[in-house]
């Protein structure tokens, strides 16, 4: 009983009173390793700022383009879902978590001023940079380049090492010798089996 009640206010007192700070690099190591764990190429999401800035309210039908104003509107949905408390319009932060919450909240308000979705995306920071379709972002992230964290030739032939002299994978199917196999209620015969 200890025990459960410890995990469970262990667990109660991250979600319920510490929340956001749990994912901030205070407690979750996520975001410490989102950060070194990603090429220009690593799917992440992120506001396209080409096409969102400069930011700012509309009347309906007024004239955007003469005002210079780009398809963000300035809602603030997207910092008002996010659950690290973060403005995904301000670039890539380690206290993303990748959620999509603010995409989720930004394509119907896209919708609804009559622009195309997609404001805020899974992308890379080359399809930003270079304009990428979809296919081609796709094509480009599963290329064997980007295959490992690191484009050299010397990293690809350590991780060929690797794969060489690894051990092969042993699996251990036992039966559970305290249950008894039993009939179930469609007439198949069920046992209990550990996999190891």
């Amino acid at each position: 009983m200890f025990w459960t009640f410890f995990y469970g206010g262990f667990c109660y007192m991250q979600a319920g009173f510490l929340r956001e700070q749990v994912c901030k690099n205070y407690v979750c190591p996520y975001a410490r390793f989102q950060g070194v764990m990603f090429d220009p190429d690593t799917p992440i999401i992120t506001c396209d700022p080409e096409r969102g800035e400069p930011r700012g309210a509309r009347k309906k039908g007024a004239d955007v383009k003469n005002a210079g104003l780009g398809d963000c509107v300035d809602c603030g949905l997207c910092v008002a879902v996010c659950p690290t408390g973060i403005d995904i319009r301000k670039g890539g932060q380690c206290e993303c978590i990748g959620c999509g919450a603010c995409i989720d909240v930004c394509d119907p308000v896209m919708d609804k001023v009559g622009l195309p979705r997609g404001l805020i995306r899974y992308t890379t920071e080359n399809a930003l940079a270079k304009h990428f379709t979809s296919k081609e972002v796709i094509a480009h992230s599963s290329a064997p380049d980007h295959s490992l964290f690191d484009d050299s030739d010397s990293n690809h032939d350590c991780f060929d090492l690797v794969l060489a002299v690894r051990v092969p994978l042993k699996v251990d199917v036992i039966r559970d010798r305290s249950i008894l196999a039993r009939e179930a209620d469609d007439g198949r015969i069920e046992n209990v089996y550990n996999l190891r």
